[in-house]
Parts: C-alpha cells; sequence; structure tokens
C-alpha cells in the first residue's frame, strides 16, 4: 500500500481543518462566503473529517491522481 506521503500528498487533520473553518475560512479554506464555510465546519465536526491535501501533484493528470487515490485505498 500506498502512503498519502510517498505520492506527494499532505494530510490535513481534524483538527488543522477546524481551525482553518472559521468565520469566512481562512489559508486554503478561505471563501466568499461564510455560511458555506459554517456548513462545511458542521460536517466536519459531525462526521470527524480530515482530508489529504494533493495540490503539490497539480501537474498531474486527473487519471494519473485517480490512479494513485485508488492506490492508497486498497
Amino acid at each position: 500500500m500506498t502512503s498519502v506521503e510517498e505520492v506527494g500528498a499532505r494530510h490535513i487533520s481534524h483538527i488543522e481543518l477546524l481551525g482553518l473553518l472559521r468565520g469566512k475560512g481562512h489559508g486554503k479554506a478561505k471563501w466568499h462566503s461564510a455560511f458555506e464555510v459554517l456548513q462545511a465546519r458542521r460536517k466536519v465536526e459531525e462526521h470527524i473529517e480530515h482530508l489529504f491535501d494533493f495540490v503539490a501533484l497539480e501537474g498531474l493528470t486527473d487519471a494519473e491522481i485517480g490512479a494513485l487515490v485508488s492506490g492508497l485505498y486498497r
């Protein structure tokens, strides 16, 4: 199994995500609607969500990223 770090992605923890989802959002979570950010925060709180940040892989095609992600969840 390939790890997230091996493919160049970064894990965003539950705590970090909650910190980004305040007001109109902060950092990469900044958004024009505070209401939509609040809705996202509620989902994160309810489901104890966390994310993988694949921004560093921006040079890859969707198919290549899809193959990497499927490899992470096998």
